[in-house]
């Protein structure tokens, strides 16, 4: 950049900046010419990478035109898809099948004979550190299970004193006295020792007590028992019961533990704010109803009281469960003697799958599986010779995910909590073990027997399934299977038929897409090579400079750039070269030839009487007479067809048909894609004797665009193609295999060492004809993409490599170089107006000093 510090008229008053631009305006006008020929080359570019992008785009559509396996589309149809569906690979011939299913494979499964978990349940309390004393005065209570009521009253045998360590033996006389009271069978009913050392009631064991029913213990008169056994009198199994509360009379509300949050059922958890304040216990429960009833629906149901162990008891008058959470803000539950979770017993409230097994291990009936066990303790068993072993602190979830994960075990497991069951079922349908089970387990501390009631004796046999195909009787193991290249699947019993045709559609669709953007990149070929370069006043529009940009506003500027752009590729050789490789491409001829082939010559052929037939060319038909004659050897043989030959040459021109010899000894037709027909003479058969039955028939093919529904436009269209679905499909349909040639067929000439360069570039010759449109057509468009990217090369291409790329890097430089020369013209310029302004300052200090010494009479010295 020039050093312009210089002194800007501060003597001679004229401006210096202004007058040293005005001159350099014209020194700059060679520096604007490169500029804009460098813009006008990057807009070249521009052109030619978008051209070159959609000829990408089209030759990916022609690759996959140019692939047979392209064309073998199949489409797979069930008359009846609750019977079977279908699927088919390309390969797959178009074929039809009746199917009748008789009965579905069927997996192997194992399962819980018996719900698991303890699902209607009564807790007492906690006898950790007290005792109970069972006498005359406290040794009888009532139960009911649903409406099943009795009175229990231990006899004096069971009388004595109670605690952690022997609470057991009470239990076990409490559930004799209950058998005996006849809570058996569908109404059975058991009482345990918990892992707190609480006394629970529960029913559910048995497999006919699936609906949950109700338990309610109620006290026996003034017996003192069911108090003395930390159960409230009418205490039930739909309530929740919080802990004792410790200062009953003097209850805290403050807004750090006023809020909690509840739902019934499957519903949506609710919050629930409680008034600020001082509670007794039985406010307390008032103050908890009345927020919860607030809520509206169901939860009008809800009932808060208080029992008479100063604890709170939460119950709903309908089959709701009742589930407590901590409120994001403050819990309030733990002032409530209740902790985050709790939930009320009722038919959906079975296994938590997440949660670890030792913290359920009050959840399950049948909880020996935990006795004298710690969480850290672990446990085994295998499933069809794979070992699994987790620790009694593991989840449901987790055990099931690694059986399931395990392909080996071959298993997939769940756990259905409405049955309450584990469900195991093999992974691979029908019956594979005719003499023993298919699941086979070891369950070597009781996991899947004792804690799931899963035994080996309870599998259900896989069932392979029984179909008939095409009135054959057959047996799958798999109610998947493949045959013909045809995957079926059967989905019920009853009679389907399944077809198998090409799948024309999606052939035509593909043809479509090609036809489209061909005639897309084509109209924008045309429209680039003949566009006409746009004058203004005279004068092309060229590219802005910046001073003429500075003086004019965006849209004025995008406009004139809009036409600056037109026409730089007008008659450009490469886009010509494009539209004429494409248009020849398309309007090829595929050079093909139609061969028919006879029988083996065998032995001598005699002619004598049997020596003419007639041959029926392109719709013209004339009888040929070959020369009387025996013919033994292969020698022989080859005299025979050079007599047809000739005779062949007469009647039709010489070459239509070839005749020729194979190496079997069989004689050729061959024709230039015309259709051929042999017939008997009526005379006498000539051609039983050459190899050739009545009738013998090779027709022609397709060998252009034209024929199967691709059509070019009026001349004035310039080259537009056009589709006709109707004659692509039906042709498709007709001879798929003709089809595919034409657009697909490569023969790759097979060149000898010994042959010639004649033979050679025959051979190349007939290769090339002979490709198929689409083929021909991929690797025209690559071949003019190759010109396109060395010319302008693509997006992201390093420039430098191509023809244009090189011209910018040379205007660059020259650019710089003649930059630089204004840089050094301009601090010229400046020096030397410098240099004036020093000379004139000089100058008019002199003519200052003398004025003044003539002002006062004084002579200069």
């Amino acid at each position: 950049m020039a050093n312009n510090l210089g002194i800007s008229g501060i003597a001679t008053g004229m401006d210096t900046q202004a007058l040293i631009n005005q001159i350099m305006q014209y020194s700059k006008k060679p520096l604007d010419r490169l500029k804009q020929q460098q813009q006008i080359l990057i807009w070249q570019q521009e052109a030619y990478r978008s051209l070159n992008a959609s000829l990408s785009q089209l030759r990916d559509l022609a690759f996959d035109l140019k692939l047979q396996s392209g064309y073998n589309v199949k489409t797979v149809t069930s008359s009846n898809n609750q019977v079977v569906t279908a699927s088919a690979s390309s390969s797959t011939i178009n074929a039809s099948f009746s199917l009748e299913v008789k009965s579905l494979a069927q997996a192997a499964r194992n399962y819980s004979s018996a719900p698991v978990s303890i699902r209607s349940k009564v807790t007492g309390n906690d006898f950790t550190t007290g005792s109970i004393t069972i006498d005359e005065t406290r040794n009888s209570f009532q139960i009911r299970l649903g409406s099943k009521q009795e009175t229990i009253t231990l006899g004096a045998d069971s009388y004595g004193t109670y605690n952690k360590d022997n609470l057991k033996d009470l239990a076990a006389k409490i559930q004799q006295q209950l058998i005996d009271a006849g809570f058996t069978g569908k109404d059975a009913l058991y009482v345990k020792v918990t892992s707190s050392n609480e006394l629970q009631f529960y029913a559910g064991q048995n497999p006919e007590n699936a609906a949950v029913q109700t338990i309610t213990l109620k006290q026996a008169g003034t017996n003192d028992m069911l108090a003395d056994l930390g159960f409230a009198d009418g205490a039930n199994s739909k309530e929740l019961v919080g802990s004792i509360i410790s200062n009953p009379d003097n209850i805290s509300i403050t807004s750090t533990n006023n809020r909690f949050k509840i739902a019934l059922g499957n519903g949506p958890v609710q919050e629930v704010i409680l008034e600020t304040g001082t509670y007794n216990l039985t406010d307390f429960a008032a103050e908890i109803e009345a927020k919860i009833q607030s809520l509206g629906g169901s939860y009008a149901n809800i009932r808060v009281s208080v029992n008479g162990f100063d604890q709170l008891r939460i119950t709903s008058l309908t089959e709701d469960s009742i589930r407590l959470e901590s409120s994001t803000a403050n819990n309030g539950l733990a002032t409530m003697g209740f902790s985050s979770g709790t939930v009320s017993d009722y038919p959906k409230n079975t296994i938590d799958t997440g949660a670890s097994l030792w913290n359920l291990r009050d959840k399950f009936i049948n909880a020996g599986f935990f006795e004298g066990k710690s969480d850290t303790d672990t446990f085994g068993f295998t499933i069809n010779g794979q070992s699994f072993s987790f620790s009694y602190k593991t989840t449901l979830e987790s055990i099931i995910a690694e059986i399931n994960g395990n392909a080996a075990a071959g298993v997939s497991v769940f756990y259905d909590e409405y049955n309450d069951r584990l469900y195991m079922t093999a992974t691979q349908a029908g019956n594979y073990n005719e003499s023993g089970p298919e699941i086979q387990i070891t369950d070597t501390n009781g996991f899947l027997s004792g804690l799931f009631n899963i035994s080996q004796e309870g599998e259900e046999s896989g069932v392979d399934a029984e179909v008939v195909i095409n009135g054959v009787p057959t047996k799958k193991k798999s109610n998947t299977f493949t045959m013909n290249g045809i995957t079926f699947t059967l989905t019920g019993e009853g009679k389907a038929t399944v077809s198998v045709n090409a799948d024309t559609s999606a052939v035509c669709e593909k043809v479509e897409n090609f036809v489209n953007k061909y005639n897309e990149i084509l109209a924008a070929l045309y429209e680039k090579t003949t566009e006409e370069r746009p004058k203004s006043g005279g004068n092309y529009y060229l590219p802005l400079t910046d001073e003429q940009k500075e003086a004019m506003t965006e849209d004025q500027i995008e406009k004139w750039e809009e036409q600056a752009k037109k026409g730089l590729l007008r008659n450009d050789s490469i886009l010509r070269g494009a539209i004429n490789s494409l248009r020849m491409a398309v309007s090829q001829v595929l050079e093909t030839t139609r061969t028919l082939t006879g029988v083996p010559l065998a032995g001598t052929i005699n002619t004598n009487g049997a020596n003419r037939f007639s041959v029926t060319l392109g719709g013209k038909t004339e009888e040929i007479v070959l020369d009387e004659g025996s013919y033994s050897t292969k020698e022989d043989y080859q005299i025979l067809v050079q007599d047809i030959q000739r005779k062949l040459d007469l009647k039709f021109g010489a070459g239509r048909v070839k005749v020729a010899l194979g190496s079997g000894n069989n004689i050729t037709f061959t024709t230039q894609n015309e259709s051929l027909t042999l017939n008997s003479s009526e005379q006498n058969n000539g051609l039983n004797a050459i190899g050739f039955s009545d009738g013998a028939t090779v027709k022609a093919t397709y060998n252009r665009l034209s024929q199967i529904g691709i059509t070019t436009g009026h001349y004035t269209e310039n080259g537009k193609l056009y589709l006709d679905k109707e004659i692509l499909e039906k042709a498709l349909a007709e001879d798929p295999d003709a089809v595919i040639r034409l657009l697909t067929n490569y023969e790759e000439a097979v060149i000898y060492p010994e042959d010639n360069s004649y033979d050679v570039a025959r051979k190349k010759a007939a290769e090339e004809s002979s490709k198929g449109i689409f083929y021909k057509l991929h690797e025209v468009i690559s071949a003019e993409i190759a010109k396109f990217t060395n010319k302008a090369g693509v997006a992201g291409m390093i420039s430098a490599n191509t023809a244009i790329g090189r011209q910018l890097l040379n205007l660059e430089d020259r650019i710089q170089t003649y930059q630089d020369r204004l840089y050094q013209e301009e601090d010229r310029l400046w020096n030397i107006f410098n240099q004036m302004e020093v000379a004139i300052s000089r100058m008019n200090m002199q003519l200052a000093y003398l004025q003044n010494m003539s002002m006062f009479g004084q002579q200069p010295r």
